[in-house]
Parts: structure tokens; C-alpha cells; sequence
């Protein structure tokens, strides 16, 4: 038997790595995974994004639905991101909190992106994988009819304020023998007083749908209030990693070198070091001084020419697991997506290498 019949065979019972199928197939590691590449290349088999220990996944076109056993080796937040996508089996991208469009960004695996044009202009959605096409537009459809009947109601609210006080009379008429059986020296004292008291809720009910307005324009105090909290954070973890201390830098890559000098010259101090490529990306914790004290952030430090909206996004869940501001720091320069991208993200910081 050829050996990618032999390997087809295998994949559609489980997705393969090559260290599983170099001692299946009795090979070295390297000589399995040169196997598996050709066949994806040729179109046989998919390799997921998604990583489990260092290697990803070889798994058959027709069963992606294998894929669902690996999502533990997914982080927190990528996870909870992919069940609501299960969920909901459709996402839109303006609705989601810019944590979580980070986080859609990342699980390629599950999210499918999706550009809809409406009204002239484009929305981004995301698609769970395994919702058929026709099931997804049909899903946006109804998305999309949604905004529009919003936007009818709002000048008929004037015209139809006599018809949404019938059912609030019924209400009133329902409770005023409640009022009677409670109070029975007044009568019809009671009964005038309650529709002013609904007269006053309504503009409440109003208020809250004027208020997505301005909640943009009063970020002011959150915005405070957030930072503070950053820095009472930042604070207890410096408390933490007290006992910590400088790490020991290995000089002998060059990029990594040329990050240590750059924090070296700011006064920065590196607390943590992992090597996720060498020569390419590292990433960090640091210190760095502050008028308002030493602050810890986590830090990617990455190689390349141009910064991508991933790039970002893959920085930020990570400063989020860490509960940190993140700094990104790179040699590169932002895309035209990845500086839209990053205004939605709060706490992260890109700096010039």
C-alpha cells in the first residue's frame, strides 16, 4: 500500500502530527513530516492554525469537524470566543468587544470571515465553519433586516403613542384594584397619580436608547477609571514579581540584542524572556519607569517588516491572559487593516525598533 493511501486511511479516523505518524509508519519525524507536506500541498490534506505542543494539525478536507477534539489546546479567551461563534453560528464584527474581534481574528480554524456589502458600504461577519453557506446568508439577512426596522420605528413612536398607552391602561386598571384593596379611603386619588408615574418612566426607556450616543463622548471617567484600576493591577502584580528580579539575557541572537539595547537605553528592565522564534519573535515581561511608579507590561517583540492586524491581535489575548498592557515592538510598519484594527484596542502600545 502506498504510503498516502495509508495515511488518508489514518487521517479520516484522526487528525495526524508527525512525531504521531513517524512512529506509526515506523519513520523518523522529518521524513513524516515531509510526507504530510506533500499531500497538503497537493490539495489531500489541511494544516490547521491551530497548534498542539509546537506542531499543527494534518487533518482530511471532509472531516474538519475533527478539529472540535483540539480545542483545549486553545487559550481562555480564544475558547470562549469559538463556543459563542458555535452558538450563534454568525458574528458581526461591529457588535463584538474588541477583545473578541481579536480573538476571531486568531481562531482561523473556526471563524470564517465574511465581507457583506450594505447600503453601499462593507461589514465584516464571521461564519462558524461548518454553517453552510446558504445557511449563513440567510442568518446575515436577518441581521441586517433587523437595522432597518430599528431605524422605521423610531419617527413612528409619535404617531403610535396613543396605541402604546392601551395596554399601559390596562395596566393601571389592573392595578388599581391592587391600590383599592390596600388603600380603601382613597378611591380616585390614587388612580391620577400612577400614569404620572408612567409618563415618567417612558422618557427613561428613551433615555437609554439616546445614551448610545454619548456613552463615545463621556469615555472620559471610564477611561479614568480604567487606568486606575491598570494601575492598581499592575501594582499588586509588581508586588509579586518583586522577588523575581532582572532575568539574564542571552546575547547571542542578534534581534533579541538589539531589543536588549533598546530596553537598556530606557531604562527598561526585562523581567521574563521566551523564544517563540529565534532570531525572529521573543516575547517579554518588563518594567518600565513611570512618573506614577514602575509598571509591568507584557511585551511582544517581533521581526518583521510590516505589522499585521494578526500580529496585533495574537499581542493583545496574550497581554489579556496576563492580565497586562501589552507593548509591541518591531521594526515593521503598521498596515493600513492594522491601524483600524488598533483603535479598538485599548492598552496596546506599537513602538518603533
Amino acid at each position: 500500500m502506498d504510503y498516502r493511501e495509508r495515511i488518508l486511511e489514518l487521517v479520516r479516523a484522526s487528525p495526524l502530527q508527525p512525531t504521531n505518524l513517524g512512529k506509526i509508519l515506523g519513520k523518523d519525524s522529518l521524513m513524516a513530516s515531509a510526507m504530510l507536506s506533500e499531500m497538503s500541498s497537493k490539495g489531500l490534506l489541511k494544516i490547521s492554525h491551530l497548534k498542539v505542543g509546537s506542531s499543527p494539525l494534518y487533518y482530511s478536507p471532509e472531516h474538519p469537524e475533527h478539529l472540535l477534539n483540539y480545542l483545549q489546546s486553545l487559550n481562555e479567551k480564544d475558547r470562549k470566543t469559538v463556543e459563542l461563534l458555535k452558538d450563534k453560528k454568525i458574528l458581526r464584527d461591529s457588535e463584538l468587544t474588541p477583545l473578541q474581534r481579536a480573538c476571531a481574528r486568531n481562531i482561523k480554524d473556526f471563524a470564517s470571515p465574511l465581507e457583506v456589502s450594505n447600503d453601499g458600504s462593507k461589514e465584516l461577519f464571521w461564519k462558524w465553519y461548518l454553517t453552510p453557506d446558504a445557511e449563513a446568508e440567510e442568518l446575515i439577512k436577518e441581521v441586517l433586516d433587523k437595522a432597518p426596522i430599528k431605524v422605521v420605528e423610531k419617527p413612528k413612536v409619535e404617531e403610535s403613542g396613543p396605541e402604546k398607552q392601551e395596554p399601559e391602561k390596562e395596566v393601571e386598571e389592573k392595578s388599581v384594584p391592587e391600590s383599592k384593596r390596600e388603600e380603601t379611603s382613597s378611591e380616585n386619588g390614587e388612580s391620577k397619580p400612577e400614569p404620572k408615574k408612567m409618563e415618567k418612566e417612558r422618557p427613561k426607556t428613551k433615555l437609554k436608547k439616546s445614551e448610545i450616543k454619548p456613552d463615545k463622548e463621556e469615555q472620559e471617567p471610564d477611561k479614568q477609571e480604567a487606568s486606575s484600576s491598570e494601575l492598581r493591577g499592575a501594582e499588586q502584580q509588581k508586588e509579586t514579581r518583586k522577588n523575581i528580579g532582572p532575568v539574564f539575557v542571552d546575547l547571542g541572537d542578534p534581534f533579541l540584542k538589539k531589543v536588549k539595547c533598546f530596553f537598556d537605553n530606557n531604562n527598561i528592565t526585562i523581567h521574563e524572556v521566551n523564544t517563540i522564534k529565534k532570531k525572529a519573535e521573543f516575547n517579554l515581561v518588563i518594567e518600565i519607569p513611570t512618573p506614577l511608579g514602575s509598571l509591568f507590561y507584557f511585551c511582544k517583540a517581533k521581526n518583521n517588516k510590516r505589522i499585521s492586524n494578526s500580529d496585533l491581535s495574537n499581542a493583545f489575548v496574550q497581554g489579556q491572559l496576563k492580565k497586562l498592557p501589552v507593548v509591541f515592538l518591531s521594526p515593521g510598519v503598521l498596515t493600513k487593516p492594522a491601524k483600524i484594527f488598533m483603535k479598538d484596542l485599548k492598552g496596546l502600545t506599537v513602538t518603533k525598533l
